[in-house]
């Protein structure tokens, strides 16, 4: 018998809880409220929760063993990220980025390698950075105006 799992980095989507990075920002943008976050010098990997969830599906059906990174590869600094769903969302007024302590024992860095993802597992994550925010805006924004309607 075989053992393999998965180890998710910055995962985001629908249906991520607000307190998270990217539902907080966008949230607050289309609510119209200042977006609180830290510094934003922290450096992540950022990957679609649909992503994560073909990338299991593929660790599953391959003959990997062991822990496998599950992750984009892709560095982004936290402040490029919010910056962009500021500008998509056309609020950049309402940033209010270093307003907020970073947590003591948040680590500058975290990237995946995904040596093992691409050349064990045989996956390439598909869902790029910008286009996966752009459904996580939409949906909010439909989930917003459906609150209103109520």
């Amino acid at each position: 018998m075989s053992f393999a799992s998965g180890r998710i980095f910055s995962l985001y989507g629908p249906g991520e809880a607000e307190t998270r990075l990217v539902p907080h920002v966008i949230t607050s943008l289309l609510r119209g409220v200042p977006a609180r976050t830290s510094h934003g010098a922290q450096i992540r990997d950022f990957m679609h929760v649909s992503d994560v969830a073909r990338a299991f599906a593929a660790l599953l059906d391959s003959c990997a063993e062991g822990p496998v990174n599950i992750g984009s590869g892709e560095p982004v600094r936290l402040r490029d990220i919010i910056a962009e769903i500021a500008g998509m969302i056309g609020r950049p007024d309402l940033l209010e980025v270093g307003a907020i302590e970073a947590q003591p024992n948040d680590p500058p860095c975290l990237i995946a390698d995904i040596r093992r993802l691409e050349n064990e597992v045989g996956f390439i994550p598909t869902m790029a950075l910008q286009s996966g925010l752009a459904e996580v805006i939409e949906l909010c924004r439909r989930s917003e105006s459906e609150a209103q309607v109520e």
